[in-house]
């Protein structure tokens, strides 16, 4: 079953309240918003990467024809221990326009605002990729941060 334009809408507005607003909420609307999307997650199917950038071209006059996962350069590195590290990568999940062509593996924060501005992309989700590293073994951590994780 595929769900229409407002259940898609209401439940971006739900999370975007759960994920950008949460410190906000007072205790009852963050009860309210819990227990609204359990009863959206028991009538509703998965919602697809592609039906958000339909949302997308729908709510912002916008013709992206693509969902492309773009890497970017952004990263953290921290110690999680005396023998391991760990590095964490932004990625983004994005609606792109049908003559956007992946050009390079990373892309700078400076790319990817000049790609926004310029219509190119429209960012769906960010999110991070973790790699856990013996220090030893630190220096081959770039063969395998891009993460082809397709479940969110």
């Amino acid at each position: 079953m595929r769900v229409g334009y407002s259940e898609i809408d209401n439940l971006v507005i739900k999370l975007d309240k759960i994920v950008n607003h949460y410190d906000e909420l007072s205790d009852l609307e963050k009860y309210k918003l819990v227990i609204e999307m359990r009863l959206l997650d028991h009538n509703m199917s998965y919602i697809h990467l592609d039906d958000i950038r339909q949302i997308i071209n729908l709510k912002y006059n916008r013709a992206y024809k693509n969902v492309k996962t773009i890497s970017t350069d952004i990263i953290e590195e921290y110690h999680v221990d005396r023998s391991i590290d760990c590095v964490t990568r932004l990625v983004l999940d994005c609606a792109t326009s049908e003559d956007f062509k992946l050009a390079r593996r990373r892309y700078s924060s400076e790319e990817i605002l000049s790609l926004i501005k310029n219509d190119k992309i429209y960012p769906i989700f960010a999110r991070i990729f973790s790699k856990y590293y013996l220090k030893a073994a630190k220096r081959h951590y770039e063969k395998d941060t891009d993460g082809n994780t397709s479940l969110y």
